[in-house]
């Protein structure tokens, strides 16, 4: 059995599990096309359960990192906890039979104040967990 990204991913979003929805408002850089819809390269979303915090995000600048600044409108983000993040710096690389582990998430403990940033990797999707000081 080989691990694929798409199942990191689904596993690192279970956070968001039984959560109350967040209203996560990005600014980003877009992406336009003729063909397409305008796309925001980084994605985000959160949830709130028990005290705990889940955002969740992707960058999909392929050959960028983004530094993302973390504030609330009615609180704050401060507090103690995870964030996890899956890349590779070639994109296209995938989990193999012969190299099982290419992809896999690196995670870290985390202590954040108010308006704290966090620098997402290029081609990346985080997930962010924190118990939050009240």
């Amino acid at each position: 059995m080989v691990e694929t990204p798409n199942y990191h991913v689904f596993d690192m979003f279970q956070g968001h599990k039984g959560g109350k929805q967040i209203e996560a408002s990005v600014e980003a850089r877009v992406m336009e096309s003729e063909k397409y819809d305008p796309l925001s390269l980084l994605s985000a979303s959160a949830s709130m359960k028990e005290g705990v915090l889940t955002l969740t995000m992707a960058n999909m600048e392929l050959d960028t990192s983004v530094e993302v600044e973390l504030a609330a409108l009615n609180g704050s983000v401060a507090g103690k906890g995870t964030l996890r993040i899956l890349q590779h710096q070639d994109p296209m690389t995938c989990n193999t039979f012969e190299d099982p582990k290419a992809v896999v998430p690196t995670e870290k403990t985390v202590t954040l104040t108010d308006g704290a940033h966090i620098t997402l990797p290029a081609a990346c999707v985080a997930a962010l967990t924190v118990k939050l000081d009240r």
